[in-house]
């Protein structure tokens, strides 16, 4: 039933415990990790004493309300963005291939992935459009001046980048990971950069980073490297960090062409009468689907049910 399930929410910048070999679903995104699991469950009830923050887990219909919003990108900043769901996505394919997954939050989550695309079909179409790569794909066209674009990382808000540019700029990569580098390069026909190579990389005109990490990757030497590097006269360059954590350490701002994710933010802030219509029904098919969902959770046991375990 549903509510068996229990969600804790650590904000972004909160400490998390390591639970990566357990029973538990995790989804990390840019302002939030949500940690799913069973009440029952051995592994959240370890994770309660390691939490800091006072506020109790969402437990049943909250659990998966909060779940679904997020999901559909309603909770973010960049409201009803897309880049949440393809991070949802990935979090399950990697819990379906964990030994220790539970059949019952599997049963929760494939139910979460119908419910997310209807909603984002039917209400949020256009504005799911307003995502990071678009945004970053209208900072480039109004501010860069070569074709050229090198992306930093090897993720899925590379891929992302990947599919929208590669019809107007000639687009490089560069990661540490380089069997995914070139996958992705064999994926796309795109070139790479050895990641080795950062004297190539500081010649880059304009750079595009996905990678989000505690350590910093591009230090102010780089960026007085990078800005001061020899191009034509009538050429700027350009920088966007859509890292989080953010891995570049700088004073120059986007009055320097140097774009973080608050820029990106105030970008896609903007919604007209019409966008927020439609987010408004969205809001309320969700909780229509919460409330059936509620129902049939409690009536309709899930495949799997004879199989439920508490370790």
């Amino acid at each position: 039933m549903i509510d068996l399930i229990s969600l804790y929410h650590f904000p972004q910048g909160a400490k998390t415990p390591d639970l990566n070999q357990s029973d538990l679903f995790i989804l990390k995104t840019c302002q939030r990790t949500l940690i799913l699991g069973l009440k029952q469950s051995l592994s959240l009830k370890k994770m309660v004493h390691f939490s800091l923050h006072e506020d109790k887990p969402l437990e049943g219909i909250e659990a998966y309300s909060f779940l679904l919003e997020t999901i559909c990108g309603l909770k973010s900043r960049l409201q009803g963005e897309n880049e949440i769901a393809n991070q949802f996505k990935n979090a399950f394919r990697n819990y379906l291939k964990s030994s220790q997954k539970n059949l019952f939050l599997v049963s929760v989550l494939e139910k979460l992935l119908k419910d997310s695309k209807d909603i984002k079909t039917d209400f949020l179409g256009e504005i799911g459009q307003q995502s990071y790569s678009s945004i970053s794909k209208k900072i480039l066209l109004q501010h860069a001046t070569s074709k050229s674009v090198l992306i930093t990382g090897t993720g899925a808000l590379c891929h992302s980048l990947i599919k929208v540019l590669k019809k107007k700029f000639d687009v490089t990569i560069s990661g540490r990971n380089e069997q995914k580098i070139l996958e992705i390069c064999n994926l796309y026909g795109v070139k790479q950069i050895p990641w080795e190579e950062q004297s190539s990389i500081v010649k880059s005109r304009n750079i595009i980073n996905t990678i989000g990490a505690e350590d910093i990757l591009f230090n102010n030497s780089f960026f007085k490297k990078w800005h001061s590097e020899t191009i034509e006269p009538s050429s700027k360059k350009l920088f966007i960090d859509l890292g989080h954590p953010s891995v570049i350490d700088t004073e120059l701002t986007s009055e320097n062409n140097v774009f973080r994710l608050d820029d990106i933010f105030k970008r896609g802030t903007f919604l007209n009468d019409e966008k927020t219509l439609k987010i408004e029904k969205a809001q309320k098919e969700i909780n229509r689907i919460v409330e059936k969902r509620f129902y049939s959770f409690s009536y309709n046991y899930p495949f799997g049910w004879e199989e439920l375990h508490f370790a």
